[in-house]
């Protein structure tokens, strides 16, 4: 029940030590991808979208049930893509379309197989809400204009 990494290790046997070790590994990260892409992109809308996708990669104890708010997240996102005239690929649409019906399928294919999938969904679908807006490009442009910047302040 729970979409997270953390909870993805416990289901394959995993102790809560090195379970909590590998999730804060990733999550740590990913809060950081976050927080620079919400600052960079300075849309409140982008952070509409992005924070509740983002919330279910970072929090080890997020729960199936709480999806509510990153499936109407990536609703936002389809129709904001949809109306600037940026129609996704079928390989997007498939990914979304998982990712939207997470809260209904990760149980049945977690008793089924003892694998979790809504951890990799989840990062591959913040990462694709990162590209497809453009704010990885502008997050790649702010780092080089400060490593270009940097040499010049130690004159």
């Amino acid at each position: 029940m729970m979409p997270s990494l953390f909870g993805a290790l416990r289901l394959l046997g995993w102790s809560a030590t090195t379970s909590i070790a590998v999730h804060m590994a990733v999550a740590v990260p990913m809060l950081a991808l976050t927080l620079l892409c919400v600052s960079i992109h300075r849309s409140p809308r982008f952070a509409d979208i992005l924070v509740p996708i983002a919330t279910f990669v970072i929090m080890p104890y997020a729960l199936s049930y709480d999806f509510g708010a990153a499936s109407v997240a990536l609703a936002l996102f389809i129709r904001n893509e949809e109306a600037a005239g940026r129609p996704f690929q079928a390989g997007e649409q498939r990914l979304l379309a998982l990712a939207m019906l997470l809260p209904l399928i990760m149980i049945g294919i977690g008793i089924l197989t003892r694998v979790d999938i809504a951890p990799l969904v989840l990062v591959a679908v913040l990462l694709l809400i990162v590209n497809r807006t453009g704010t990885l490009t502008a997050l790649q442009t702010q780092l080089a204009r400060g490593l270009r910047r940097r040499p010049d302040r130690l004159r």
